[in-house]
């Protein structure tokens, strides 16, 4: 039962599906080397509270948090220009979500 998951710094891209369902996950850590989150890669982690996002990532692909209904809070980073639909969808408790000043892409997020 996965709680906190840090990845490593060789990774770059977090793959489609790479998380999906994983519902004990409650913190990722995301290194710099982290530029972009594909679709679904952390869909249905219905603990997940935390993620601390990479100062480099670029882009959040379609329902990347779908369905994480424990957040609460998301501070997306300065670097991000596009995030693409439904990233946010279905989840329930999403308070509060801090944009970088300047975005290029904004889709549907929720």
């Amino acid at each position: 039962s996965l709680k906190k998951l840090e990845i490593p710094s060789t990774i770059t891209v977090i793959e489609c599906f790479s998380l999906f369902g994983c519902i004990s996950l409650e913190e990722i850590t995301l290194p710099s080397s982290v530029i972009l989150i594909e679709r679904y890669s952390f869909s249905n982690c219905s603990s997940l509270i935390n993620v601390n996002f990479s100062d480099k990532l670029t882009v959040i692909n379609e329902g990347a948090f779908k369905g994480c209904i424990s957040l609460k809070e998301i501070v997306l980073p300065a670097s991000l220009e596009k995030i693409d639909n439904r990233v946010f969808e279905g989840c329930t408790n999403l308070k509060k979500i801090t944009f970088p000043d300047e975005i290029k892409i904004l889709g549907e997020y929720f």
